[in-house]
């Protein structure tokens, strides 16, 4: 069992160990979003039982602003960073899912996926 921190950590590194390049962190930043980066955000709590609670964690990564080229990656990207999703020994899932998402940027629409689990951390 880990703590939040270490399963934001854990899930961060097996998204950068799948894709060549990805730079996916364990929180946001400041950096300007680009190709390729990405982040990861509490998306609830909940109590599991007395000592756990089930987190889902959300993963954002960034695509681009072409939808072609942001296309092409979702579909070479999609099911390479579920499986590594649902791949951790340290970090077992209750469930998972990737969505595409539009992020306004300055205006303008960039493209990116969100790659969900839920997972049981302790306090």
């Amino acid at each position: 069992m880990v703590r939040l921190a270490e399963a934001r950590e854990a899930f961060a590194e097996a998204l950068n160990a799948a894709v060549d390049g990805l730079d996916v962190r364990p929180r946001p930043g400041q950096r300007t979003p680009r190709q390729g980066s990405g982040w990861v955000v509490l998306g609830g709590l909940k109590p599991s039982d007395y000592t756990r609670s089930e987190a889902t964690l959300v993963a954002v990564v960034v695509l681009g602003v072409d939808v072609e080229s942001a296309e092409a990656l979702m579909d070479t990207w999609a099911v390479i960073l579920l499986d590594a999703a649902t791949s951790m020994d340290e970090l077992p899932f209750g469930a998972a899912s990737v969505e595409p998402v539009s992020l306004p940027v300055d205006g303008q629409p960039l493209s990116a996926i969100t790659i969900t689990i839920t997972t049981e951390v302790e306090p």
